[in-house]
C-alpha cells in the first residue's frame, strides 16, 4: 500500500514529456563540468601543494629531516619569520618535550628542559643537560643565552641523548640555532614591536653584499630591547620596578671564498643585559613571622608574606645606589669557521671559537626590606 501510494504521488508530479530529457541533458551537462572543474582545481592544488623539503644538520650532515634518523624538530625560517621568534621562549610552542621558562637570580636566563630533564642553576659551575648550540659554538651557560637573536635562520630541537655528536651536557637533548650568514647582495630589515610594561624591541641586520675578491663580504646586526617592571619598588621609575629589562648587543661577520672549494667565516659579538628582580617570600615559620612583623614599629615597610603576588617589594635605601636586586650579564665571543667542500660525499669544517661570561646576579631573598631590633655591640 506505502508502495503504491508513492508511486501514483510520483506520476501526479512527473514532468511533461519533452522537457525531462531537457532536465537530464542539462544536470549531466552540469554534473560534468563540475567533475572537470574539479580535477583541474584538484592538479593544480597537488602542484601547489608540493612539500618543501626540510633540510637538518643533527647528524653534523645536510640531509632531509625524513631521512634523519634522530628525534628532531625543525622550525624553518618561514615559521621564524612569520611567528617572530627572536628568543628561546618563543621555540618551545613549535617543539614537542620541550619546556623553556626564566627564572632564578636573573629572571631572564632561559633554562632548558627536553622531556623533562633539565637543571634550575644558572651558577657558573653548574652547565645544564641541554646544551645549547649557536653557529656550531656551544654556550655553556644559561645567562649567555638570555638575548634576542634577531636574525635566526633556522632552529633544530634533538631530543633524547646526543653525546656521540654534541659531546657532554646532552643528556636531555640539544638545541641548534643558525643565524644568517652574509649575504653576497646588499640588503637588511628592520623590526621593532612594542607590548604591555612598556616593552620595547627594535633590530637592524644589514648585509653589505660582496665587497671585492672572493666574495668578501659582511653582516652587522643591532639589537635593543626595553621594559619596564611590573613588581612596585617604592622610591624607583617604572623601569627599574621588578622585572623591568634593558639589554643591547651587536655582532660583525665577516665570509669570504678563500678558493673555489675554501670558504671562511669570523664573527664578534658583545651583549649587555641588566635586569630587576623583585622576590616576595612565601612562607615562614611563626617565629620568623612575628619578628619580622614588627618592622613597621622600628621605622622599617611590612613585611610583606603570601602565596598570592603582591606586585610590591621594599628595597633597602643603603643599596639602591648599589643597584641592589639587579642581574648584570656581559658577553662577548669570537668565532671561526673553515669549509672545505670536497663534494656530496665529503667535507671538512673547523670551528674556533671563545666565549666569555661576566654575570652578578643578586637577589634579595628575604622578599622584603625590613628592619627589626639591633643586637647587642
Amino acid at each position: 500500500m506505502i508502495q503504491h501510494r508513492l508511486a501514483e504521488t510520483l506520476d501526479t508530479v512527473r514532468p511533461r514529456r519533452g522537457f525531462r530529457p531537457a532536465i537530464l541533458a542539462g544536470a549531466s551537462a552540469l554534473v560534468l563540468s563540475s567533475a572537470w572543474s574539479g580535477a583541474a582545481l584538484a592538479a593544480d592544488a597537488a602542484d601547489n601543494a608540493q612539500l618543501t623539503e626540510v633540510v637538518v644538520t643533527a647528524r653534523r650532515v645536510t640531509e632531509n629531516v625524513q631521512t634523519t634518523p634522530v628525534s628532531v624538530s625543525a622550525v624553518s625560517l618561514e615559521q621564524i619569520q612569520n611567528l617572530n621568534i627572536t628568543r628561546l621562549e618563543n621555540v618551545q610552542k613549535l617543539a614537542p618535550n620541550l619546556t623553556i621558562v626564566a627564572n632564578g637570580p636573573s629572571s631572564v636566563a632561559p633554562m632548558l628542559y627536553l622531556r623533562g630533564i633539565g637543571s634550575p642553576s644558572v651558577a657558573l659551575y653548574s652547565e645544564p643537560p641541554v646544551a645549547l648550540y649557536i653557529d656550531g659554538v656551544y654556550t655553556p651557560r644559561p645567562t649567555s643565552a638570555a638575548f634576542d637573536i634577531p636574525d635566526m635562520r633556522n632552529i633544530e630541537v634533538l631530543r633524547g641523548p646526543q653525546g656521540t655528536l654534541f659531546g657532554r651536557n646532552t643528556t636531555g637533548g640539544a638545541i641548534l640555532i643558525t643565524t644568517e650568514t652574509p649575504r653576497h647582495e646588499m640588503g637588511g630589515s628592520i623590526s621593532a614591536s612594542y607590548g604591555s610594561d612598556n616593552d620595547i624591541t627594535g633590530a637592524l641586520t644589514f648585509h653589505t653584499g660582496d665587497l671585492g675578491p672572493h666574495g668578501l663580504r659582511a653582516k652587522v646586526v643591532l639589537q635593543d630591547h626595553e621594559r619596564d617592571g611590573w613588581v612596585k619598588f617604592p622610591g624607583l621609575d617604572h623601569d627599574e620596578w621588578g622585572g623591568s629589562l634593558h639589554a643591547k648587543a651587536a655582532a660583525l661577520t665577516i665570509a669570504g671564498d678563500i678558493t673555489d672549494r675554501l670558504t671562511a667565516e669570523g664573527s664578534i659579538n658583545y651583549s649587555r643585559l641588566r635586569s630587576a628582580v623583585g622576590f616576595q617570600t612565601l612562607a615562614a615559620n611563626p617565629n620568623a613571622i612575628l619578628y619580622f612583623s614588627q618592622s613597621p614599629s622600628f621605622g622599617g615597610p611590612p613585611f610583606i608574606i603570601g602565596t598570592t603576588p603582591q606586585d610590591i617589594a621594599y628595597r633597602d635605601p643603603r643599596l639602591l645606589n648599589a643597584n641592589a636586586n639587579e642581574a648584570h650579564i656581559r658577553t662577548w665571543g669570537d668565532r671561526l669557521t673553515l669549509v672545505w667542500d670536497g663534494g656530496k660525499a665529503f667535507q671538512l669544517k673547523s670551528i674556533t671559537a671563545g666565549s666569555h661570561i661576566n654575570q652578578d646576579l643578586t637577589g634579595q631573598l628575604g622578599g622584603s626590606y625590613v628592619l627589626g631590633r639591633s643586637g647587642p655591640g
